[in-house]
């Protein structure tokens, strides 16, 4: 089979700490409740965020959460929990277009909503629920097909396609017997690829979830990072080649551990990450509110941002876990913050890395 892998077990000896508990959100400079009682690890830099408000032709325009941002050559896309509407924005919050509506017509979205985005610089592809997807390019529309065999279960899988100059990964579920599904910009299926992870009977009720995986494209590979389980995928499709990047970090492993002690009983918390970007040899991941700058090159923790923020509805949301944040790294320096519940008080954030 192509691409055949064989990947760690959940659970298995080494893997975290067990014992520990999930990390949670903290008060700035204060550790996080289950913090400090694993190895020492790198000093966390603290960032102060404010919000962006998004504005439409002079007018403020409302979104119910953000689920997905892209940065995309000179543009960012965002797509809103339910929303059935791309935007493309400038980084202060102006949205210069509006892609696609409701209804069933060429280059609409249906009546449910978008759940899967990918861009590639000016190309914007868009898939619902039952696995039709429209692209465009340039603000017109490119092409609309759907999915032979769609996706069975889009809330555990992917928010996120990758879009590469030829082709587009679309991921699926366990159902499938693969992670994902190299397709043309056609929708003509090129090949499946990646193999789920292999469960023990302690895990099976955990297994809904494990194989959960969001994707991305850069330099020439697509990136696959398994949500719930600390495991990067490099995939060189011309070559045929997969590399596996263990994200080898006490942080991560705490997580991953709790997630395999369901002991039988469904497991319905947060992910380990929510999103991820890659950049050069930068991987940044999303874990739980942090910010991972990880270097692809010395596979390893290269720096750690937590953010902090004023008024009442991001203090109270302060003190709890932050489980789901979207982002977006800019050349820049800047970062974008989002989330599909909106727990600041607002739905889109800015902060400096530098």
């Amino acid at each position: 089979m192509w691409l055949l892998m064989t990947l760690w077990m959940l659970g298995a000896p080494g893997v975290g700490a067990p014992g520990v508990g999930a990390p949670g959100g903290a008060a700035p400079g204060g550790a996080a409740p289950g913090e400090g009682t694993t190895a020492p690890e790198m000093a966390v830099t603290l960032r102060r965020i404010t919000p962006v408000e998004l504005t439409y032709q002079g007018q403020t325009f409302g979104v119910h959460g953000i689920d997905q941002i892209e940065f995309s050559g000179a543009h960012l896309f965002l797509r809103g929990l339910r929303e059935t509407r791309v935007l493309r924005i400038d980084p202060d919050g102006n949205i210069q277009a509006v892609l696609g509506d409701k209804g069933s017509g060429p280059g609409e979205w249906g009546n449910e909503g978008i759940w899967a985005m990918g861009t590639l610089d000016d190309e914007v592809w868009g898939m619902r629920a039952e696995g039709g997807i429209n692209g465009y390019d340039d603000l017109a529309l490119l092409a609309a097909f759907r999915l032979d065999r769609p996706p069975h279960n889009p809330v555990l899988s992917s928010s996120r396609i990758a879009v590469s100059p030829r082709h587009l990964v679309v991921p699926t579920d366990d159902q499938s017997g693969h992670l994902a599904a190299l397709v043309d910009k056609d929708g003509r299926l090129v090949k499946h690829f990646g193999e789920p992870l292999s469960l023990d009977e302690e895990s099976m009720a955990f297994n809904r979830f494990a194989n959960a995986t969001i994707w991305t494209y850069a330099d020439g590979r697509f990136y696959g990072l398994f949500l719930f389980y600390p495991l990067l995928l490099e995939v060189d499709a011309a070559a045929e080649q997969v590399r596996q990047i263990p994200l080898s970090h006490p942080h991560f492993q705490q997580l991953q551990t709790d997630l395999t002690k369901a002991e039988g009983r469904a497991y319905t918390g947060p992910a380990v990450f929510s999103d991820f970007q890659v950049q050069g040899d930068d991987l940044w991941l999303m874990s739980r509110g942090r910010l991972y700058r990880w270097s692809l090159a010395a596979g390893r923790c290269v720096g750690i941002t937590r953010f902090y923020g004023q008024g009442a509805a991001f203090e109270q949301a302060a003190g709890k876990p932050l489980n789901l944040p979207r982002f977006a790294v800019l050349p820049s320096g800047t970062v974008l913050l989002a989330h599909p519940a909106q727990p600041w008080g607002a739905p889109l954030w800015s902060a400096t890395l530098n």
